[in-house]
């Protein structure tokens, strides 16, 4: 049985030899985008008849593209049920991870320099950074992703993350202008099957002492930073935190950045909706429910499955103050 879709999905193969396949016969269907790689991955199985071997694959969601990458995996499987072919793909920006950057101390290195070496190269198809920047010195490890470089530069250039916008785009703007509302009672809301609201206290630290020096049995903690939302829990869980040699000099910042990494989904809602929409991971969102209503939140991530039952998207939001750094 094929997919039932609440929207119009229409997915295109490029084979190697550059023709193009609209696949007919989709009988299983999985997506799934998470705000902190650029590797969005689609899943799914055709029917069809195919002889070729495919490279790319694009996904539309009525008329728009939502999803644009290279097939990892291509499997076709004949058995006594019949003939069929499934294909793992991911987004193009993936290969900002796949590919490793040349150990190498750059100097005097400018942004629009890591855009057209270190992105464009690798999927990304632009850029739209705060401002033009340059570091005196950056030091690409060994081993160091294309997108671990990248987002060493702008947390230094810029103290952000970047992200890969809606348009392959390179940005440090961590939500998009896009918003969703999820609510059973709003007639424009999104109506959603199940919701889970979870506050993990685990992940909250309320006291970071940072790194600044030596001493003779051990380190200077120069710098102290303090987490209002540990009072208000009156939680205490303290860390002693030793940056690595690209912060050495940025102990404001080097705490900040790992408050972000430690506690940004700290407060979560998790949503399931039924039907297909285009939502994607770093849209703005807001919730509401019987009892209260949430507005400061984003979309982190986003799960898509598609079967001959219909179709849910699990979609997971976070609050925006989790994200220090913005």
């Amino acid at each position: 049985m094929a997919v039932r879709s609440s929207g119009n999905v229409r997915i295109t193969g490029t084979a190697i030899d550059d023709q193009k396949v609209t696949f007919q016969k989709i009988v299983s269907l999985s997506f799934e985008s998470d705000r902190f790689t650029p590797a969005d991955e689609l899943q799914f199985t055709v029917l069809d008849v195919l002889n070729g071997r495919f490279k790319f694959i694009t996904m539309e969601l009525n008329g728009r593209k939502i999803f644009d990458g290279i097939v990892d995996i291509q499997k076709r499987v004949i058995d006594q049920k019949g003939n069929y072919t499934s294909f793992v793909c991911r987004r193009k920006t993936c290969m900002m991870l796949d590919n490793e950057v040349k150990p190498y101390w750059y100097f005097n290195l400018t942004s629009d320099q890591l855009i057209k070496s270190h992105a464009l190269p690798y999927g990304a198809n632009g850029a739209k950074l705060p401002k033009e920047a340059v570091l005196p010195q950056i030091l690409a490890k060994k081993g160091i992703s294309h997108w671990e470089f990248l987002t060493l530069f702008c947390r230094l250039a810029y103290h952000r993350s970047p992200y890969v916008d809606r348009m392959g785009n390179i940005t440090c703007d961590p939500f998009q202008e896009t918003e969703h509302l999820f609510s059973n009672s709003r007639t424009d809301g999104i109506p959603f099957l199940t919701a889970e609201l979870t506050d993990d206290h685990y992940q909250i630290i309320s006291k970071l002492s940072v790194k600044t020096g030596k001493a003779e049995y051990g380190a200077t903690y120069g710098y102290v930073l303090n987490n209002a939302s540990a009072d208000q829990f009156e939680i205490v869980r303290e860390r002693y935190y030793h940056p690595e040699t690209e912060w050495q000099g940025e102990p404001a910042l080097s705490a900040r950045q790992y408050y972000e990494d430690k506690q940004a989904g700290f407060f979560e809602v998790t949503v399931t909706v039924p039907g297909i929409y285009d939502i994607r991971a770093g849209d703005s969102a807001r919730f509401e429910d019987v009892i209260g209503s949430y507005y400061d939140l984003y979309v982190t991530k986003v799960r898509l499955r598609s079967d001959s039952d219909g179709n849910t998207m699990t979609i997971t939001l976070w609050e925006k103050s989790g994200l220090i750094n913005r």
